[in-house]
């Protein structure tokens, strides 16, 4: 036989398996379900209002609201302690010799007393580790206005006065070729800039970076909208003229950012994510993110880089 049967006649009136499922099924809407209402019948079950959960009335399959849970107990694990309940009272006790628990000004006291030294230290030298457990007097800092000076020391101390010249200490060379003045530490070299922190690789070697805080910076409109990514953290902000796609610029491990965009006054604008990593969307988004598409709508993207992938999460219409 050639000619496919018609419903009536058995048939399904198609010649491939998915054809022939939809001329029989009786779904009509995305989302819709197929169940049974009887012996061998089925019916179609529309989808559910958002937020609803599927459930069963004891007859059939229904679409109800998500059930709520309450807290009966609450515990809490040493050094923290709990009165149990609903509603218990938390509370930390103070640490001693043999139990974990918080420090009072007390216990501050008593270890910053463990420090010794030997002595009065001058006003305006340079107080010295020596190594054994003591601080001791050091040189005024004056003797090192014209040459190098090298003390087995762990610890060095300035107050008052200024530190000019290099200075090594022990066997690592610690040098500085920058001044230590009353109140201010400089330090050259790198590349120093307002608002930038010193901070270190796993050798020590310091540079300067960004702050890890930024303000939201806002990106050009365009075919293609770069955003420009320095510190750990970017915050920026765009409104789409059209559609469009992002593209990151200077990306390194450990980034992350979030990306305010908004629709503008026409709505309906798409935003494809950049092609500089793997995208990842969370809720299994497959790369890809949907935007809010109404008139001015607002849309917050973040993402967190770990040297391969985007990983992205957003929420939608925050009008």
């Amino acid at each position: 036989m050639t000619t496919a049967l018609s419903i009536g006649q058995g048939g399904t009136g198609e010649t491939t398996k998915a054809a022939a499922f939809n001329a029989l099924s009786p779904i009509t809407t995305a989302g819709d379900l197929i169940i049974g209402d009887g012996a061998n019948s089925s019916t179609r079950l529309a989808v559910g209002a958002s937020g609803k959960v599927l459930t069963s009335n004891g007859t059939t399959v229904v679409w109800s609201d998500a059930a709520s849970g309450t807290v009966t107990s609450v515990t809490a694990d040493a050094p923290l302690s709990s009165t149990g309940g609903a509603t218990p009272a938390i509370s930390i006790t103070q640490a001693n010799g043999t139990t974990d628990g918080f420090l009072d000004s007390g216990d501050f006291a008593a270890f910053s007393a463990k420090v010794d030294k030997v002595g009065t230290p001058t006003n305006g030298n340079i107080a010295v580790w020596n190594g054994s457990g003591q601080i001791i007097d050091g040189p005024a800092p004056s003797t090192f206005a014209s040459s190098s000076h090298n003390h087995n020391a762990s610890y060095l101390a300035l107050n008052g006065g200024t530190l000019t010249g290099a200075l090594s200490m022990g066997a690592n060379d610690l040098t500085t070729t920058g001044k230590v003045t009353t109140g201010t530490l400089q330090v050259t070299g790198g590349t120093p800039g307002s608002g930038k922190v010193l901070t270190s690789d796993a050798t020590g070697n310091a540079t300067w970076a960004p702050v890890a805080s930024q303000a939201y910076v806002t990106l050009t409109d365009g075919a293609t909208i770069t955003w420009t990514v320095a510190g750990l953290v970017n915050n920026a902000v765009v409104t789409l003229g059209g559609n469009r796609t992002l593209a990151f610029s200077g990306l390194a491990n450990g980034m992350s950012g979030t990306l305010i965009v908004k629709q503008g006054a026409t709505g309906g604008r798409t935003l494809s994510l950049p092609s500089q990593c793997t995208n990842k969307v969370i809720g299994g988004g497959g790369g890809a993110v949907v935007l809010s598409a109404v008139a001015n709508a607002i849309d917050i993207l973040s993402f967190t880089y770990d040297g391969t992938n985007c990983y992205w999460t957003y929420g939608k219409n925050y009008n």
